[in-house]
Formats: C-alpha cells, sequence, structure tokens
C-alpha cells in the first residue's frame, strides 16, 4: 500500500498489483489465494490513488473480481 502510495507520488501513471509471483520456478497457487492477496490491497487503495490500477492475476477468476473492486484492468502475465 505505502509503495503504491510512493510510486503514484514519484511519477508513476499506473500501479500494477500481483498476487502470484510470475518468476520461473515459484510455487502456483490457487485462484482463492490469488484472490486473498489482491483483494485487501483494492480495497485499501480504493479512493486512495488518482492513477489507474492494472491487476495482473495467473488465474482467469482472478480477472474477474478486481474490476469491481477498484481496478481500472487486468493484464494477462500468462500470455
Amino acid at each position: 500500500e505505502a509503495a503504491a502510495i510512493e510510486m503514484q507520488a514519484q511519477g508513476a501513471d499506473l500501479i500494477d498489483i500481483g498476487g502470484e509471483s510470475t518468476r520461473p520456478g515459484s510455487e502456483p497457487i490457487s485462484a482463492d489465494e490469488e484472490i486473498l492477496r489482491i483483494r485487501p490491497v483494492l480495497q485499501r487503495l480504493s479512493g486512495r490513488l488518482t492513477n489507474p490500477i492494472s491487476v495482473d492475476p495467473t488465474k482467469p477468476g482472478g480477472a474477474e473480481m478486481p474490476l469491481g473492486g477498484g481496478a481500472a484492468r487486468p493484464t494477462d502475465v500468462t500470455g
């Protein structure tokens, strides 16, 4: 949360939030866990940022929740 506010203050055009590491070899998590990680961050940032928020879910279900939760768009990181 503080990092997102600081990035905006430093001139970021977009704030991107992820709930699962895309690093090669990282342990995958469930769609439910991904949503549990993303949702509270979106809730805390809602109304605190003027920048659009992008969320990069790795599961199809993870792309639906952010759009209703304050994110401007999902970003497909799975290709």
